[in-house]
């Protein structure tokens, strides 16, 4: 079997939906990451588009039924953290990250005033949760 074949036979073994959210996942992903970074996103850019290529060719050669609703749900996911159960500090800090990602893409004025009024309570609670442990731990 040559390197072509083996490629080929390695395409079609992962031309299955679950591989493919996983590809959709870290497109989006690398992509969310070119956004925040500042300087330099070109590296995250580029991870995105060889997801992108391979997701393409998985699609082409899938035998199964698809929905890109589907797809996307189960991408997105994919993308969230798991719940910090109990742990009110990793909820916080999840609480602030959402909010500060929903503030970072909003388009909308109005919206991001509040996306903003989220992210601003959201560090508030993380900071009395800080500093509620801190008086736990000193005697």
């Amino acid at each position: 079997m040559d390197v072509k074949q083996m490629e080929e036979a390695l395409l079609e073994a992962n031309a299955n939906p679950e591989r493919i959210t996983e590809k959709l996942a870290e497109v989006l992903r690398d992509l969310m990451r070119a956004t925040a970074i500042q300087v330099h996103p070109e590296n995250a850019i580029i991870r995105a588009t060889e997801n992108w290529e391979y997701l393409l060719e998985l699609l082409k050669r899938c035998k199964e039924p698809l929905s890109w609703r589907w797809l996307f749900e189960d991408a997105v996911k994919m993308l969230r953290p798991e719940e910090a159960e109990g742990d009110k500090i990793n909820g916080a800090i999840q609480m602030i990250a959402d909010a500060g990602m929903s503030y970072y893409i909003e388009n909308d004025r109005s919206a991001a005033s509040r996306k903003q009024g989220r992210l601003m309570d959201a560090i508030r609670h993380l900071e009395l949760r800080c500093e509620q442990d801190k008086r736990q731990i000193t005697p």
